[in-house]
């Protein structure tokens, strides 16, 4: 391929984790450990308060706005104790947060090949970046200086700090006017099918399916990172 700038999605693209959680799990590690466990009278109880902010959120309008972790946790805590001690409210969510958080990173990794793969496209020249889904604030940033791969991105957007969720159109638009490119200037690469093949597509972008589970055999596809080599 001919294009100077790849924009690659981050988790379970180039950062990996050692278990793939569910929603479910991820309220176990914010509930776990973290101090408040006390306002709920169990895990489950506070896993059905965690789905039922992700059910509120996700059918509320304008679609694809994108909520930070705080901003979820405080639904969670509010819906437990009431809205009317915000220092009570705001000292619960920094103790999920941190929970949360602090069990999230160390599960995180990069395999051998995406390193060997991004060191074989920054010597061949080429621009990369990252735009991720994702709840935490500088969160992708510190999971890439922690785990030594941020020195071959450019630029990193995330929707938490970009306001929008990929499908969103608005979020690869902030990519090309921060790469300064069109969007045929661009491959994209990523795991999921509709917000890193189909709609980058749409909106005028090459793109590459990580495809790990061989579902979409018509798509241009690679099955193991290193396959990326092929196309560049």
């Amino acid at each position: 391929m001919g294009n100077r700038f790849i924009f690659f999605d981050c988790m379970e693209t180039l950062i990996d984790m050692i278990e793939i959680p569910d929603q479910r799990m991820y309220a176990f590690w914010a509930y776990s450990e973290s101090g408040v466990e006390e306002y709920w009278n169990s895990v489950e109880d506070f896993i059905e308060d965690y789905l039922f902010m992700r059910k509120l959120l996700e059918y509320k309008e304008p679609y694809h706005k994108e909520y930070s972790l705080e901003e979820r946790l405080k639904i969670v805590a509010e819906k437990r104790l009431g809205p009317e001690d915000p220092a009570l409210i705001a000292e619960t969510v920094d103790r999920l947060k941190y929970s949360f958080w602090s069990k999230y990173v160390k599960r995180c990794y990069v395999a051998p090949e995406v390193e060997s793969v991004l060191r074989y496209l920054q010597k061949k020249n080429y621009s990369m970046a990252i735009i991720s889904n994702f709840l935490v604030s500088g969160g992708i940033q510190e999971l890439l200086i922690r785990l030594k791969i941020d020195h071959y991105f450019r630029f990193v957007l995330t929707s938490v700090e970009e306001g929008w969720r990929k499908p969103h159109p608005q979020i690869y638009l902030n990519g090309l006017a921060k790469a300064q490119c069109n969007a045929q200037d661009v491959v994209f690469i990523g795991d999921d099918y509709r917000n890193d093949y189909l709609v980058p597509r749409e909106l005028g972008f090459k793109a590459i399916l990580y495809d790990k589970q061989k579902r979409y055999p018509d798509a241009q596809r690679i099955i193991s990172f290193e396959e990326i080599k092929d196309f560049f």
